[in-house]
């Protein structure tokens, strides 16, 4: 039962693609419990002084994924930066159009998109 459930979580997670773009490469932070990285909707809702780190985006097959899933992946993306918190930008999900090509021809083309910028409070 053990490996049923750790395959269904990994094929899960090979569902979301993320990447990051580091904005001082030459500064490193100690990765975090994703956990205990919290999610804004807006940077007028950070209680505290932060400096943004880096830019992460995802994408994810409609089908495979949901919303919370990509801001999961995101979420996981950032603490592994050392970032606190993230502030979510923007989350578009793919038109109808998209869908009537990708389904009948599987060309992927219906994804499910995202970006946060990984944020750290000043000093922390």
């Amino acid at each position: 039962m053990k490996k049923i459930v750790m395959a269904a979580v990994l094929a899960l997670s090979a569902c979301m693609h993320t990447n990051a773009v580091l904005l001082d490469p030459s500064r490193s932070y100690r990765p975090v419990d994703p956990y205990d990285v919290v999610i804004y909707l807006d940077e007028h809702d950070v209680p505290y002084e932060y400096e943004a780190i880096a830019l992460v985006h995802a994408r994810g097959d409609d089908d495979w994924t949901d919303e919370g899933d990509m801001i999961e992946a995101m979420r996981e993306e950032a603490a592994k930066l050392g970032a606190h918190a993230i502030i979510i930008e923007w989350i578009e999900e793919p038109g109808a159009l998209e869908h009537v090509i990708d389904h009948p021809t599987h060309a992927d083309t219906a994804n499910r998109r995202g970006k946060v910028v990984a944020i750290r409070a000043v000093g922390g």
